[in-house]
């Protein structure tokens, strides 16, 4: 099993949840979930699929729960996904590999959708505007994120960019209604 745990962060994600843990399943070993008070069950599934999840509430922005949620990681890794985003079968395979490089980081491009079926995308061009994302990071008590939103990392001391690295594929705009599917 792969050294590589999925880290997120949900506040009533209870559609997505199952969806996210099957596109991960095969090459996690640990599942770190923290929650900021959903109130739809969503910690309940988690914990029933084998997470560990972690109810914290007043943490000030996405920056501190990154960091928080990848220091809870038992494991070397660590891939950051959240409730409105996924990733294809082919990208997710490519984790392990990735996980043997000597990099601290291993930057992900993010694609933005506005339809489930993958369709309509507002960045087809990756190579022109690929997001770009600190999402898969080694497990170190050096490595944290600032911000409220758009956070950024720190403390890292190498890292890894390439546009055949996996991609994030982000429903952001999509309805819970719609994303569950």
């Amino acid at each position: 099993m792969p050294d590589i745990t999925l880290c997120c962060n949900f506040l009533n994600e209870i559609e997505n949840v199952r969806a996210i843990f099957n596109w991960f399943g095969s090459v996690i070993s640990e599942i770190i979930i923290v929650d900021t008070g959903s109130t739809d069950g969503t910690q309940e599934l988690c914990r029933k699929l084998g997470a560990r999840v972690y109810q914290i509430r007043g943490v000030p922005g996405y920056g501190e729960m990154r960091t928080l949620t990848v220091h809870l990681a038992r494991t070397d890794w660590a891939i950051i996904i959240d409730g409105d985003e996924r990733m294809l079968p082919q990208d997710v395979y490519k984790l392990p590999e990735l996980s043997k490089m000597d990099v601290d980081c291993i930057w992900l491009p993010r694609q933005h959708y506005r339809s489930w079926d993958m369709t309509i995308c507002e960045n087809p061009d990756i190579k022109t505007y690929a997001d770009w994302q600190a999402r898969f990071v080694r497990v170190k008590p050096s490595i944290y994120w600032i911000r409220k939103v758009h956070e950024q990392i720190r403390g890292i001391i190498s890292d890894y960019h390439s546009f055949d690295n996996p991609v994030i594929r982000h429903f952001g705009w999509l309805k819970t209604d719609e994303r569950k599917q």
